[in-house]
């Protein structure tokens, strides 16, 4: 189970030769009223009073996009616009394009990851997606046949109507069962004796433990296929053992995923951070709240390491994007849990997610086996936030577990001496070496082509003359071949 990720897309050029198969859904077989919560959501725009409302779907639903806009026009005098393509991953609220529209509020529709937005107020409908509740129960007896087991279950979204169903039939009979809540809004907590409990949020999700039990004394059920969301929760609690549930075929299983083999592909990511020298931070999701803060947290321990960091946004990732950035030795994705794991084969440059440039560059924080795919998590204030080393402010030296080179990490002090030569200094010997530098801003300019010259006052100014008319297939005032 790998579960994929939407954060790598492909450049389009097959757009031209694709053939579709258009399977338009019979109406009749679902509701729109009922699966988009049509009344609900009109009743909360009007609750609210809101004049201007983005309605994001993904690309699966889009179809029924112009049918949900009429419904909800019936029901509500706000202006509505839809949002046809997401400016990153569809999970995320795309706040950039309804702020294009200037939107004051955004209905979200289908699949989300949950991450906080801040800027806009946001309601998510995730649909209903074909689920028997008995059936689900009946399999999940059979995986836990003892009473007593600890279990914590977790659902995909589209599932969320269905759960109460199963939670009344299995609390009747598990004595020790944790039904895990979605965390639809960053004030959102659950109302328990916080004295007795530990509260734990972790992908979207929030549940309550006893305070003497710990998550690893718990196994994980989750309810759905193989996803991104699955993925995620498996890399968070990664000391758990995982059973899952298939509505679509109803099959359930227990998870055979080597979560440990997988860490340590993600390891080997860490590796190519501390190798690198120019870090390309990639902005993958501006709308999730607090990413401002993200990209300036990865961009000080990339600094303080002796990297330099670069911001770059570029939307849609895919290959040829960024392999425009050449002088990048690494790219670090600042996304949302569910996007920021990378696992792309044809990318020129590796990418890791912040979690793991931290592993790379604050000596403070030692790998544990405990994985943050949230960066959220790394800021000032979260309990899982590692503060800078001292140590990691002075250079020092190690042995790269990828080249069997040594490498210098930690500031150091350059001095120029010229154009393509820089003096580093190491604060902790008394060795000057002097290298050429490799900074993004001299391999510009080494480079052939270097993009379009200005060549501001060389142009000799003419008056604009009226272009061809037409295609490019054939112009209309273009003499017949």
């Amino acid at each position: 189970m790998e579960g994929g990720t939407s954060a790598i897309t492909c450049d389009g050029a097959d757009v031209i030769k694709r053939c579709l198969t258009i399977n338009r859904r019979d109406d009749q077989s679902r509701d729109l009223s009922t699966y988009y919560e049509i009344e609900d959501c009109a009743s909360w725009i009007r609750e609210h009073d809101f004049k201007v409302v983005a309605l994001q779907f993904p690309d699966e639903l889009l179809e029924d996009s112009a049918d949900v806009t009429a419904l909800l026009s019936s029901l509500t005098e706000a202006k509505l616009f839809i949002l046809g393509d997401t400016t990153y991953g569809s999970c995320c609220v795309d706040v950039i394009a309804s702020q294009h529209v200037l939107a004051t509020a955004v209905i979200h529709f289908g699949r989300a990851c949950l991450s906080s937005v801040s800027e806009v107020p946001v309601r998510y409908v995730f649909g209903q997606e074909n689920l028997d509740a008995k059936d689900c129960c009946a399999k999940f007896q059979q995986l836990y046949p003892e009473t007593e087991t600890a279990v914590v279950v977790f659902y995909d979204v589209v599932y969320s109507y269905a759960i109460d169903q199963i939670k009344t039939v299995l609390l009747s009979q598990y004595t020790n069962l944790i039904f895990s809540n979605l965390k639809l809004s960053p004030e959102a907590r659950p109302e328990i004796d916080e004295s007795r409990f530990t509260i734990i949020v972790k992908g979207g999700r929030t549940f309550a433990l006893p305070s003497s039990e710990t998550e690893s004394n718990y196994q994980m059920f989750f309810v759905g296929g193989e996803c991104l969301a699955l993925t995620n929760l498996m890399l968070t609690f990664n000391k758990c053992a995982f059973s899952t549930y298939d509505p679509a075929g109803g099959a359930a299983r227990r998870e055979t995923l080597s979560v440990n083999k997988r860490l340590m592909r993600r390891y080997y990511m860490v590796e190519r951070a501390k190798d690198a020298r120019v870090v390309g931070v990639v902005a993958g999701a501006p709308g999730v709240a607090d990413v401002v803060a993200a990209i300036e947290r990865v961009r000080d321990v990339a600094r303080r390491a002796g990297k330099k960091p670069y911001t770059l946004v570029v939307g849609k990732l895919n290959a040829a994007k960024l392999a425009n950035f050449a002088e990048m030795d690494v790219f670090v994705l600042v996304a949302c849990a569910e996007n920021t794991l990378v696992d792309a084969g044809d990318l020129y440059r590796p990418i890791v997610t912040p979690f793991e440039m931290e592993l790379a560059c604050n000596a403070a924080r030692e790998w544990t086996g405990d994985y943050v795919t949230d960066f959220r998590e790394l800021l000032p204030g979260s309990t899982m936030h590692v503060p800078m080393s001292e140590e990691s402010s002075d250079a020092s030296v190690d042995v790269s577990l990828i080249t069997g080179k040594t490498r210098s990490i930690g500031i150091t002090e350059e001095l120029t001496l010229g154009q393509s030569t820089t003096a580093v200094i190491d604060r902790n010997s008394s060795l000057t070496m002097v290298a050429e530098s490799s900074t993004a801003a001299e391999y510009l300019e080494q480079r052939s082509w270097r993009g379009l010259e200005q060549a501001l006052g060389e142009t000799a100014v003419s008056k604009a003359k009226e272009g061809r008319r037409g295609i490019a297939a054939g112009y209309e005032n273009e003499p017949a071949s």
